[in-house]
């Protein structure tokens, strides 16, 4: 274990934060102080995530070794997850979505960290990560190496990054939909196909090892267009109480720079 952190440590201090540091033109950690700083906006944000983080990390303290959520179905629980996503980059796209984006890389860093931990046995942590994962795995779970948490993060994550100016000034309901169209297929669309079509449907789709059903996919698309124009009458309203409207991205941080900072941000996680 000591090894594993050793060498850990040592590529992340003296690989990939050097030039991160040098690209952005001062430290690292200076410049992400500096950008949550910058804003009492991204604080409360940061707030935000740190308190719905940690209600869900005690919930799961008490409830989980107790066997609790053992009672419902599966995919309820995979499901539950889902939501969560939906809970914390939701409000990030709408009001802060740069720094939701760096978010998004130190996730993925210390998803793909614990993932490592778990497939490595590195003793105890190793051990409660596995016997977590058991909880929640399926038979389309296989392998020693589980991706599924890391593949909806990437789903949320993937049109957010693609759409870097979609909160541009000048910008329409449209725009604002293509970034924040991965969580709310994610969180909405997918949890609500999943959990309705798995209590309710009963009409298969008519394709081999197809497991879906039409009610199912119904319920998906009709939660997904709900979501999408609740989504859109909540930053229409934000804006007009706050008579707020973010400014280009350009404007605070140069596009360069705040890419290697997405990329400091997930190393440094590690």
């Amino acid at each position: 274990t000591s090894v594993f952190s050793v060498c850990l440590a040592a590529a992340v201090g003296c690989v990939c934060l050097p030039p991160a540091s040098m690209l952005l033109g001062q430290h690292f950690f200076v410049w992400v102080w500096e950008h949550m700083a910058e804003s009492n906006e991204r604080l409360a944000l940061l707030a935000y995530w740190l308190a719905v983080t940690g209600a869900v990390v005690v919930y799961m303290a008490v409830c989980f070794p107790h066997k609790a959520m053992s009672t419902l179905p599966k995919t309820v629980v995979r499901k539950s997850y889902h939501l969560l996503a939906l809970a914390l980059f939701g409000p990030g796209q709408l009001l802060q979505p740069e720094t939701l984006r760096l978010a998004y890389a130190a996730s993925f860093a210390l998803l793909c960290t614990l993932e490592l931990v778990r497939g490595a046995r590195l003793g105890a942590i190793s051990r409660v990560l596995q016997s977590f994962v058991d909880e929640h795995t399926d038979e389309r779970d296989g392998g020693v190496v589980v991706l599924t948490h890391i593949y909806l993060l990437l789903g949320c994550a993937v049109p957010s990054l693609l759409s870097p100016y979609a909160t541009q000034e000048g910008k329409g309901a449209f725009d604002l939909l293509l970034a924040l169209s991965g969580v709310l297929i994610v969180g909405v669309g997918d949890t609500a196909a999943s959990v309705y079509g798995s209590m309710r449907g009963r009409t298969r789709w008519h394709v081999s090892a197809c497991h879906k059903t039409l009610e199912g996919s119904a319920a998906g698309a009709v939660s997904t267009l709900i979501g999408a124009g609740a989504a859109v009458y909540m930053s229409t309203c934000y804006q007009t109480i706050t008579h707020h409207n973010p400014p280009p991205m350009g404007d605070r941080v140069a596009t360069a720079e705040y890419v290697w900072a997405c990329i400091g941000v997930g190393v440094a996680t590690i």
